[in-house]
């Protein structure tokens, strides 16, 4: 029997960064699969699709070329087949101004990007604690 999969969307233009999010995600035992963009211009094109398949949860990059992740997420806040989507933005600004706009325009967490890649392993356990708590259990164990 095959084990059901999440579905993650990833806004993320760094490679170094997108490889790390996306192993420690599946490192922490999350069966899923990544739909990737690398500007938020491809990621709104995504959202905007009627046949694009609405994700369990959303990783926004804040600073990524076309488009902002907070346009991106005002925009998925903004439609009706993707408001209940969980999102996480993804910011490298240690700036708390930055946390508060993340929160106000609705992310469900704002965490700051690791400075290093051991700070990098503490997100696959966010995510996997997120998915529990909050998408019924699709985890493995």
């Amino acid at each position: 029997m095959s084990r059901p999969l999440f579905h993650i969307v990833v806004l993320e233009d760094n490679p170094a960064d997108l490889h790390m999010i996306m192993q420690t995600i599946q490192e922490a035992g999350v069966a899923c699969e990544f739909t990737v963009f690398n500007n938020g211009v491809e990621a709104l094109a995504f959202i905007k699709g009627a046949a694009s398949p609405v994700p369990d949860l959303m990783i926004l990059d804040c600073n990524v070329p076309g488009m902002e992740g907070a346009s991106v997420l005002n925009s998925v806040r903004g439609d009706t087949r993707w408001f209940h989507v969980s999102v996480f933005m993804f910011t490298a600004s240690r700036d708390p101004a930055d946390v508060a706009r993340a929160e106000k325009l609705g992310a469900d967490r704002c965490l700051m990007k690791p400075m290093d890649l051991a700070g990098f392993g503490a997100l696959g356990h966010i995510v996997r604690e997120w998915l529990e708590k909050n998408i019924n259990s699709k985890i493995s164990n």
